[in-house]
């Protein structure tokens, strides 16, 4: 039997079910990840088995893929995360601030050093970090060098997308029967 070109994510209420619902753009992130791994399957098509009905199958290995390419830049876009380069350069100021009163500042040549980074490219990460309040800039006069201190707590790091081992358990341990209301089936436009 030949596959058409529609997909079907028997996993997919499995796997909505795992993302934790921290913001509510993520409703269209999640068609948009439904929409990669059914290009993914397309793109293995050769290697996916079909259904009774002659559709292709989408696979826990395609989510991976999927999760791989896009994790980091969903969480960062929905802010359940800090960025991994705006979280090294909060500590890098916590770091060189150490046990210094919470009045203590510090340069952005120190931590342009810290980061092994030019000043350019060190201000740029401080201006987010201002931005987002996990630090704060204690000189109040215009025109003056920037004096870094420390403002809100980095929140802990938080998995948006659940690893494929996660959604896998999460699959053996609640077997649904699939039927087009439960699964997601779409056909490749082209």
């Amino acid at each position: 039997m030949t596959c058409d070109k529609t997909v079907v994510i028997p996993f997919a209420l499995n796997l909505v079910r795992l993302i934790p619902p921290v913001a509510v753009r993520l409703r269209c992130d999640v068609k948009l990840l439904l929409s990669l791994i059914t290009s993914h399957t397309l793109l293995h098509r050769d290697n996916r088995k079909c259904d009774a009905e002659g559709h292709l199958i989408a696979t826990v290995a395609d989510y991976a893929a999927v999760r791989r390419l896009v994790s980091d830049y969903l969480e960062a876009a929905v802010e359940a995360t800090v960025s991994p380069t705006i979280r090294q350069t909060v500590q890098a100021v916590e770091s060189l601030l150490g046990d210094r009163p919470s009045t203590e500042s510090v340069a952005l040549g120190p931590v342009a050093k810290s980061l092994n980074l030019d000043k350019s490219a060190a201000s740029r990460r401080i201006r987010v970090a201002l931005g987002k309040g996990y630090l704060v800039n204690n000189e109040v006069r215009k025109g003056r060098p920037m004096q870094l201190g420390m403002g809100d707590p980095l929140p802990e790091y938080q998995t948006l997308l659940p690893s494929p081992e996660a959604l896998r358990k999460e699959i053996n341990g609640r077997p649904m029967p699939q039927t087009p209301a439960q699964s997601s089936r779409t056909a490749d436009p082209h």
